[in-house]
């Protein structure tokens, strides 16, 4: 099956390709001007600067970035550098003219980031600007350059305006046939209900009813799913770019859905899966910043109907994304994940989000040395399922992780924690609040910009919110996890290493990582006090904790034997049934005979 290249031969397909040919034609010609400059110097035996040697490095810099880096920035970058080869040429040489027409490519690169009025703005502004630093170089009158050189800059004037115009009236045409050529395309994929319809129609054309459905997911692109419709350019444009490119790979007449939640799913009769598979796989060569993940299964052998095929689906996607997979089909592994966990979807999810149905709940830590006085509580996160009831995290949070809600998610927990840690305070009883998140999660500088605006917007003294890391995740670097907890302790949160002693590298996250509490899992806590290897591991564990100055925490504690066994061993702080259980805020004041008062912020 041929692919359709969209970056060949369609100079005027896309802004961005528009783009990539002014910037070829600059470099050509910055490239001919260095060459016939370098000749020059080889005849006459004499090597002296060039003004087009550093133009021309630059420019091949900006040509190799240029798919790397937002369309805006990369036309203001080469703006900057073409403006600055113009100013250097009103400083160093007599010729005005030559530094005035060297900069008449300026106006359009800057329509790439501003209006055309703007522009005819600017041009009066930038000659000007190349007068008055030539004046200052050749130490003459302003005024009497300008009079000088009125000739030059009627000129000058004038082939900038006929460049600008002419180059807007291309510049509005590729915008306008960019968008409308999206909407087209848009229009062609087909939405959720007409998905369904198609799917049936594939069933029953079939004697033996397979249908094989494909769902093609992109993290970068469904993490932008649900905001506001103000999103950034570079957005729109790379959604434009993948549209166009998912139409190119797949056969002739194959009929696209778009779903709600941005997840693109197509559907195959059994002749037709070569031509799909092969289209489909083409997408990493195609689209490597995309990073697709293209997950597949049949119907009727993984699922009867269509909707149990997308929950397949989204399986098959958290299982790709776990073993970093581009490509993958439903098997056996999904299915007995399936038959654990409930069946939720992300439409699901979506709904839960719009109707406040995912809440924390708090379970109370006490210092046992203290007579269990309550210093804090940890936010454990919980879904008010109107169907299924009360759901705990097993059951959702890797749904959440894959799907376009995750950084809504971890905002929301973020926020949640925060507003009962104030509630406390306002309560008369200040305690420190504490919430989980992954090492990728303080990886992503949206989740630190969430954590600073949270911090800002409460005021909290430091250490009144906690982040609780689990070790789990060892292939990502302690270098990198380090200097992420350096920045959001910096912003007033301490740090706990949650479930220690579970994992390859307790010793590890130890050594390197900036924490203030260890949280000891609970497989060390069951029996501690019948158990002496439990008892020796924990009592190696709080010594090297004290001699540290790091707070030790236990987490499980279901009997007053085991809880006095910690307190013998040194344990700072407790948490369990045995003084708790995860509790929704109005129902842990009331356990702590506290009333709610209201307070604004």
């Amino acid at each position: 099956m041929e692919v359709r290249d969209y970056n060949r031969n369609n100079v005027f397909k896309s802004r961005r390709n528009l783009f990539r040919q002014l910037l070829k034609s600059l470099l050509f010609i910055s490239l001919l001007l260095s060459l016939i400059t370098l000749i020059q110097q080889i005849f006459v035996d004499k090597f002296t600067v060039s003004y087009f040697y550093p133009l021309t490095l630059c420019l091949l810099v900006i040509q190799y970035c240029v798919d790397r880096i937002h369309l805006g920035w990369g036309a203001f970058i080469t703006f900057i550098v073409m403006g600055s080869g113009s100013i250097s040429l009103a400083l160093l040489t007599d010729d005005i003219a030559l530094a005035c027409l060297s900069g008449a490519i300026l106006p359009l690169l800057l329509r790439f980031t501003v209006t055309q009025r703007w522009i005819l703005l600017f041009i009066p502004v930038w000659l000007s600007l190349l007068v008055s630093i030539h004046s200052y170089n050749v130490q003459t009158a302003l005024v009497s350059e300008f009079y000088t050189h009125l000739l030059t800059l009627s000129y000058s004037v004038l082939v900038y305006g006929t460049l600008t115009i002419l180059f807007n009236r291309i510049y509005s045409l590729v915008s306008d046939k960019e968008y409308k050529e999206n909407n087209d395309l848009i229009d062609e994929f087909i939405d959720s209900y007409q998905v369904h319809q198609h799917f049936e129609w594939l069933k029953s054309k079939n004697p033996d009813g397979v249908v094989r459905v494909y769902g093609v997911y992109l993290k970068n692109i469904l993490d932008n799913v649900g905001k506001s419709s103000d999103s950034s350019n570079e957005f729109k444009e790379a959604i434009v770019q993948f549209n166009q490119l998912l139409k190119g790979v797949c056969p002739p007449g194959a009929s696209i859905g778009r779903l709600e939640n941005g997840v693109y799913v197509l559907m195959s009769e059994r002749r037709y899966w070569d031509a799909f598979e092969h289209g489909l796989r083409q997408l990493k060569k195609e689209a490597p910043d995309f990073s697709p993940i293209v997950v597949s299964t049949d119907t009727p052998n993984d699922s009867i109907d269509l909707d149990s095929a997308l929950n397949n689906l989204d399986t098959v996607f958290m299982r790709a994304t776990k073993e970093k997979t581009d490509f993958a089909r439903f098997n056996l592994k999904d299915r007995d994940h399936l038959n654990a966990q409930t069946d939720i979807r992300f439409v699901d999810v979506s709904q839960a989000f719009e109707k406040d149905e995912i809440q924390m709940f708090f379970q109370p830590k006490v210092d046992i040395k203290d007579n269990n006085r309550l210093v804090g509580a940890e936010a454990l996160v919980r879904w008010l399922h109107p169907e299924k009831g009360l759901l705990t995290p097993k059951e959702f949070v890797d749904l959440i992780e894959s799907s376009p809600y995750r950084l809504k998610f971890i905002n929301s927990v973020i926020e949640q924690s925060a507003h009962f840690c104030e509630t406390m305070k306002q309560s008369g009883l200040p305690i420190s609040v504490s919430f989980n998140l992954s090492a990728n999660d303080l990886q992503d500088l949206r989740v630190t910009y969430e954590l600073s605006q949270v911090q800002q917007k409460y005021g909290f003294d430091a250490g009144a919110l906690q982040i609780e890391l689990s070790e789990q995740e060892t292939d990502v670097s302690l270098d990198n996890l380090k200097r992420s907890l350096d920045a959001v302790k910096e912003l007033g949160y301490s740090v706990a290493l949650d479930d220690f002693g579970t994992g390859m590298s307790s010793l590890a996250y130890f050594q390197n990582l900036p924490a203030d509490t260890i949280k000891l899992d609970r497989s060390f806590i069951k029996d501690i006090h019948i158990n002496r290897l439990s008892e020796h591991l924990t009592n190696m564990v709080v010594g090297l904790s004290k001699e540290e100055g790091l707070t030790v925490v236990a987490e499980g504690v279901e009997s007053a034997m085991e809880a006095d066994t910690l307190l013998k061993l040194g344990v700072d702080q407790v948490q369990g049934y045995l003084f708790g259980k995860p509790m929704p805020p109005s129902e842990f004041l009331q356990f702590y005979g506290l009333e709610l008062i209201d307070y604004d912020l």
